[in-house]
């Protein structure tokens, strides 16, 4: 069963060294994962949408969600979680730490970041030439790692972004300078990633919104940020929620022609594709990684 309401221990596979986890965590929903490669039909997900983050930077309902989860906490052969941060900053892979760091306390929307005693800085590389930097509860980033292990911890985007490589690298419109997708996770959270021809990244942003206007608005502002001929140089590609997606479509259609992207069948054996709405982008694509 895709979708049990809990998951425990007795569900996974027996082999804990075969074992895959990939968490999604953002305000509104978290969501989670767990499969064996090398077991078809495995796949488990299980969500919540009580969770939150208060201004002191505290999840609240997440260790909740886990521990009504038991067999989220199982040994694991290698976990993911992806944390859809405020603080973040992204920077070539030539920049050296010291000024990574400091510009990514620079560019912190949280008053406290300087405070290394109450934030974590995390930081991933990528195939796209980039770090990503994220501050963290220094709270959060002790139980993350205290519940997981061996564990990596990734931007929110950095899943989509990477799953929209292998996009352009198998599919790319040459006749287009930028490439930008979409990724729609409900009617208030949007991930818009922009690549070149190449697959490198040009700009990524993930934003929450009251409505479709506002994320109509990110999407827009970041793409004229980028060229000032959108409709002519930028080939757009809007996935995720199949009804918030159509909606997002229709108020673009003024300014771009979007076109509606499907999942591409990577692991048929891990996701079924008609059951690929029901699971947000951001763990999608890391699953599929």
């Amino acid at each position: 069963m895709l979708f049990p309401d809990t998951i425990y221990e007795k569900d996974l596979s027996a082999d804990s060294n075969c074992r895959r986890m990939a968490v999604s965590i953002a305000a509104g929903k978290c969501c989670a994962a767990v499969w064996d490669d090398n077991m078809p039909g495995s796949l488990r997900i299980v969500s919540t949408e009580r969770v939150s983050i208060d201004q002191n930077g505290n999840w609240n309902g997440l260790e909740d969600f886990l521990y009504e989860n038991p067999g989220l906490l199982a040994p694991m052969a290698h976990t993911t979680v992806l944390i859809d941060a405020h603080d973040i900053a992204i920077v070539p892979e030539l920049l050296s730490e010291d000024c990574a760091s400091r510009l990514l306390r620079i560019s912190a929307i949280s008053d406290s970041a300087y405070d290394n005693t109450r934030y974590t800085e995390v930081w991933n590389g990528s195939s796209v030439g980039v770090r990503f930097g994220l501050l963290l509860p220094s709270k959060l980033s002790r139980f993350l790692n205290r519940s997981f292990q061996p564990l990596e911890i990734h931007w929110y985007a950095s899943a989509i972004i990477q799953y929209c490589r292998n996009i352009i690298i198998k599919d790319c419109d040459k006749t287009r300078r930028l490439h930008a997708f979409a990724a729609i996770s409900s009617s208030s959270h949007i991930t818009v990633v922009v690549l070149d021809t190449s697959g490198n990244l040009v700009a990524a942003i993930s934003r929450t919104g009251s409505c479709h206007s506002d994320l109509t608005y990110y999407t827009l502002s970041l793409l004229s940020s980028l060229t000032s001929s959108i409709r002519d140089e930028v080939s757009l590609s809007i996935f995720g929620n199949p009804k918030e997606a159509k909606a997002i479509k229709e108020k673009l259609s003024g300014w771009i022609d979007a076109k509606m992207h499907t999942y591409l069948p990577e692991k048929p054996s891990l996701i079924d594709p008609t059951q690929l709405h029901l699971i947000s982008p951001e763990l999608c694509a890391a699953i599929d990684l």
